[in-house]
């Protein structure tokens, strides 16, 4: 017997795309390539991409916003809640992230949160933007439970580590 109710029917959808998930399984049942990073197999996301840029570009013809089709009244691609809800999303999963390697800088000890960043120890941020792709790091570093291989720098060491053949000038 089908769920009438919508709340019902939700949250048992819901259960379901989990555990297809924790089983490595896309909601069509075949399997996926990477499950902490994908929600769904190849395939699906393809056709998920698909319709996303249809539904935005029809969206955007109707000056709605992008994300969540909500009136923006100008030519902008995307309202400004959707705006702040991005940046409020980005803003935790970056102190999530200085959290989990530390609050200040490892190499002269500076605690200004707005001149920290995230570096690769191994000097493998290149290769590693290539995978993960570029403005994407702390959203990977949080759903692969912060790895090792990072650690946190002031925005002057990780730039003089870069010039400096891999070491920070404090430290030649």
């Amino acid at each position: 017997m089908p769920i009438e109710n919508p709340e019902e029917r939700a949250a048992y959808n819901r259960a379901w795309r989990a555990k297809r998930k924790q089983q490595g399984m896309c909601t069509c049942g075949k399997p996926i390539d990477d499950p902490l990073l994908h929600t769904y197999c190849q395939e699906c996301r393809e056709e998920q991409v698909k319709l996303t840029r249809k539904r935005r570009m029809r969206n955007r013809r109707s000056k709605r916003c992008a994300a969540c089709g909500e009136l923006t009244g100008s030519k902008r691609i995307t309202c400004r809640k959707c705006i702040q809800k991005t940046k409020d999303t980005q803003q935790r999963y970056r102190a999530a992230c200085l959290s989990a390697y530390g609050e200040k800088c490892a190499c002269c000890g500076e605690a200004e949160i707005r001149f920290l960043c995230i570096d690769h120890i191994n000097n493998d941020g290149k290769e590693h933007r290539k995978v993960v792709g570029s403005g994407q790091l702390t959203t990977w570093l949080c759903k692969h439970n912060f790895p090792k291989g990072f650690q946190t720098l002031c925005f002057n060491c990780n730039q003089g580590k870069h010039l400096n053949g891999g070491i920070c000038p404090h430290k030649a």
